[in-house]
């Protein structure tokens, strides 16, 4: 039981913040949160710098996305910000992407 457990662990470690090289060109970000949400969108990469973000889409899987929007707060940083409503509770949630080092990190808060 505690081999599964530790193998669960690492995972959904590993799938929370995938590490990969990157150069010139489009990479599609997506990620889907287990029986909540889903959200996807392109972002274009030259060197350690992000030049555009495309394509963007959520739903949610459980209720509904009432607001979304892309913010870029640093060149190599790109966040869409969400607010999902489920019944009368809200939830805000976010998909970040980071490229340091030629490398692309994609994280789900």
């Amino acid at each position: 039981m505690t081999n599964k457990l530790m193998i669960v662990a690492t995972t959904c470690l590993l799938t929370m913040c995938i590490s990969i090289r990157t150069h010139a060109a489009t990479y599609r970000v997506s990620h889907v949160s287990a029986l909540s949400w889903e959200a996807k969108y392109d972002v274009t990469t030259h060197g350690n710098t992000i030049t555009n973000v495309s394509h963007v889409s959520a739903h949610g899987l459980v209720g509904s996305i009432v607001k979304k929007y892309v913010s870029q707060p640093a060149y190599n940083k790109v966040t869409l910000h969400m607010t999902r409503k489920v019944g009368s509770v809200i939830y805000r949630t976010s998909l970040k992407t980071r490229v340091a080092d030629h490398k692309i990190h994609v994280t789900a808060n």
